[in-house]
């Protein structure tokens, strides 16, 4: 494989930053809840290993295998399996903090929008003709269908945020692609209008979209806490940081100091040095998938790179903006650091079909 497109290097030493990160910022809450301080690194690790074998599997798969065969066939594989668990999790899902968004496999739990989030992506693709635009015929109504129940799955967990996310990657390959965008416009415009009224006509949503702009007073201070805290570590880290281990936050200061908000506990304890790390890798990452997308020929090929590109970039962004307080609270993770099974396996899956695409050029 050309060392262009090699991004593996950089994928292992980011997840080893994230192991890291995740163990440092659990394992207070680890050691008084489970009785060790490795029980959520544990956790990740194993989550890891599993996607590793997967990213490979895949990996392999697409460099053997005809892409074009192999999109049709996952997008129905994955289409019929995120349905199915999208629809378990509303009939009976695990819930965890007023939201019914996993599914208990054995001991383990999974997030089934994880999942929906690459077969959104896959069920777009397979509707592309081979100019790059999509015709509604017969062929596309059924992944288009596909689409639209799983956003409304998704949103009735209740989770906003994968929706939302899920849509704007959406559109951004329709805004890349072919597809005439005059239509595109006219999506943009009524998926934004979608977005308004479920926000406005929750009362959740409202107080956490109000209380992001009330910086004097804030709505409850419950609505302002995580922002809060957070920016009060990212004070305390500085330049340097405290050191590592030595973050005040996370012990019990921070909700989910492991999981949305680890961005600021590795700002506290490594500061913008270890930041500027965290974004190296990103960038070295981001920059490969980029440039394999850029010089795949074929159509679907190219927008399916680009699509996991996106999706990519896209809740890098949104964690980092919030964890800074430049966005309103979401709930996504920072991709392959935050603890998070579910998360860590479906990015591992869609950087080994990637990669697969790479070893092709």
């Amino acid at each position: 494989m050309k060392d262009k497109y090699n991004f593996s290097p950089y994928l292992f030493m980011l997840l080893l930053y994230g192991l890291l990160a995740v163990f440092s910022s659990s394992a207070v809450y680890s050691f008084d809840q489970m009785g060790s301080p490795y029980s959520m690194v544990v956790k990740q690790l194993s989550a890891f290993i599993i996607g590793g074998i997967l990213f490979y599997f895949f990996k392999a798969l697409f460099k053997r295998s005809n892409p074009q065969g192999v999109f049709l066939l996952l997008a129905y594989l994955f289409g019929i399996a995120s349905i199915i668990t999208l629809l378990i999790v509303a009939l009976r899902g695990v819930n965890y903090n007023n939201a019914g968004r996993w599914m208990r496999i054995g001991p383990m739990v999974f997030q089934p929008s994880e999942l929906f989030k690459l077969t959104a992506i896959f069920l777009l693709i397979v509707s592309f003709n081979k100019e790059g635009s999509i015709s509604l015929d017969k062929k596309t109504l059924l992944p288009l269908i596909t689409i639209m129940v799983g956003l409304v799955f998704i949103i009735a967990q209740p989770d906003f945020s994968t929706m939302a996310l899920i849509g704007f990657v959406l559109i951004s390959i329709l805004l890349i692609s072919k597809f005439p965008l005059k239509k595109t416009f006219v999506i943009i415009f009524i998926v934004l209008l979608g977005f308004i009224v479920i926000i406005a006509t929750s009362k959740y949503r409202m107080n956490r979209f109000k209380a992001h702009f009330d910086h004097a007073k804030g709505l409850e201070y419950s609505s302002k806490y995580q922002s809060i805290q957070s920016r009060k570590a990212i004070h305390d880290g500085g330049l340097f940081g405290r050191g590592l281990g030595k973050s005040k936050r996370k012990i019990f200061y921070l909700p989910q100091a492991w999981s949305d908000y680890i961005l600021a506990i590795i700002l506290e304890e490594s500061g913008v040095i270890g930041l500027g790390l965290l974004l190296f890798l990103y960038i070295m990452i981001l920059s490969r998938i980029f440039r394999i997308a850029w010089d795949t020929k074929k159509i679907k090929e190219k927008l399916f790179v680009y699509g996991v590109f996106i999706l990519f970039l896209y809740e890098i962004i949104l964690n980092m903006g919030v964890v800074t307080d430049l966005f309103p609270s979401t709930g996504l993770p920072l991709p392959l650091v935050s603890a998070g099974g579910s998360s860590a396996l479906v990015f591992l899956i869609m950087l080994g079909m990637v990669s697969g695409l790479g070893e092709r050029l």
